[in-house]
Parts: structure tokens; sequence; C-alpha cells
């Protein structure tokens, strides 16, 4: 039986646990042993494996036995599931709501699609601007996308990053991702989805206006940029959502699947 929203909340309130979970959920669908957890939280591994059966206990991770090939005892590994978390008290059912618009969008057709991605663009520009002001920096800038004349040095490169990891972080509704910067692009990976229940539902529509979303965001926070798709988590269970940022106008290799802003 699934466990309750109080339970969930009783596990999470452990401010390490909580880490714990939050360290697990970016890295998913990679796993980690108790031993591993523990060194990077600095706890005795008793201790971490306390976290982890606790964890497991409400749903919010699973363990498995893996085999090294060399004899002995088979490790345990734990990872993250692929479930939002919503705690809310009373309880709002957002999913109803959701299902009933999205289908609303696909029976009006593609012209009601066309004006749903304009306003979620906007959404994620007038959200992204709010966090521009609460958390970037001028240094973060344009300049870490590439598309300032000259070379950012490594220092604005770490905060660029450091400063859009810390507003999208900030933004629920986009999901945990995890930024990094390769040949002037910047690529996020989210291995967690806030609308996983009703995309799987309506793939096409709910990822749309998402990626809508995610690019209005984005351009408010570091500038116009081209939006290329290089993996989806529907995909399979252990898929990610992967997505590459280049300036706009840039060369940028399978272009043909950018993203266009609406």
């Amino acid at each position: 039986m699934a466990a309750t929203p109080t339970e969930v909340a009783a596990v999470l309130a452990d401010p390490t646990r909580f880490k714990i979970y939050e360290s697990l959920s970016r890295s998913r669908p990679q796993a980690y042993t108790a031993h591993e957890v523990a060194e990077k939280f600095f706890l005795h591994p008793n201790v971490a494996r306390t976290h982890l059966g606790r964890l497991e206990e409400v749903g919010l991770v699973e363990s498995f036995l893996e085999k090294s090939g060399r004899g002995g005892r088979p490790a345990r590994r734990y990872r993250a599931l692929d479930r939002a978390v919503t705690l809310q008290f009373p309880r709002r059912d957002w999913l109803w709501l959701a299902r009933l618009l999205t289908r609303t969008v696909e029976e009006l057709g593609p012209s009601a699609l066309a004006a749903a991605q304009r306003l979620a663009y906007e959404e994620g520009l007038t959200l992204g601007r709010a966090l521009a002001g609460r958390v970037l920096r001028p240094s973060a800038r344009l300049a870490g996308v590439g598309v300032d004349a000259e070379a950012p040095s490594s220092a604005a490169e770490a905060l660029a990053l450091e400063s859009l990891q810390a507003a999208l972080d900030a933004d629920g509704a986009v999901g945990q991702g995890s930024w990094e910067r390769r040949d002037g692009q910047l690529h996020v990976r989210f291995c967690t989805c806030a609308l996983r229940e009703i995309a799987e539902e309506h793939p096409q529509t709910v990822c749309s206006l998402h990626r809508s979303y995610l690019h209005g965001l984005v351009e408010a926070l570091v500038g116009p940029v081209d939006m290329v798709a290089e993996g989806s988590m529907l995909a399979g269970d252990e898929a990610t959502c992967d997505w590459r940022f280049c300036p706009a106008g840039a060369p940028c290799a399978a272009l043909s699947t950018a993203v266009s802003t609406p």
C-alpha cells in the first residue's frame, strides 16, 4: 500500500534524509551503495543505510542486489524512483484539471495548441525574469552560453552554471535538472518530471507545453537560445529528458529538432 502524504512528509522532515533523497533524485537512474552515500554525506554506513531504508519504506527509493562477478556478497544499491512528491494540505488534486485542459487543447486542434505553447513560453519567461532578479549576477547571463565576443573566465562560467542551477531548482514545475557546459553550449538532464503522470497519457501535447515553458525560462536567464531535444524520459523506465541550448542562430547540430520560440 502506498505511503500517505503524512508518512512521506515525516520521512523527509529529517534534513539529512531529505538531502540524500534530493541527491539520489538528481542522479537517477544511477544507483549507489550505502557506503557511497555515507562517504558523500560524512555518515557512518549504518546511519546511511537507515536513512535509505526509511526512504524505501515510503516508496521514494528502491534497492536491488548487484553481483560484482568477483565472488562475495552482492552489493545492495539504492536509486530514487521517478515519482513526483507532492505534499499539500489540504490535498489539491491537480491531475484531473490537467487532464481536462489537455484534452480540451487537443479537441480544439492545432490553433489551440499553438496558443497554449505561446502562453507556456510567456509563463516561463515571466518566472525566469523574476528568478533572474533574485539569483543571477550580470556575469551569469549571455556570456555563460558563449554569446559574448569575449570568452568568459572559468570563474564566470562556474557562476553562470551555479546561478542557473539555483534558478531552476527554485522552480518545481521544471523538475530537478543537472547542468553542464560543453563546446559553448548548455546541456541539462532531467531525471524526474513533475508532469510525468499526465505526460504519459498525452505525451505530444504535455511535453510540447513543458518544453515551451522551459525555453521561456532559460531565455529569461541567459538570453536567446535554440533548444535541441536529445532524449525523452518517456522512452523507458531509466530514460532521462536531455536538452541542449545553443546561442540563437549559431550552428547547432541536429538543429532540425530545435524548438523555436512560439
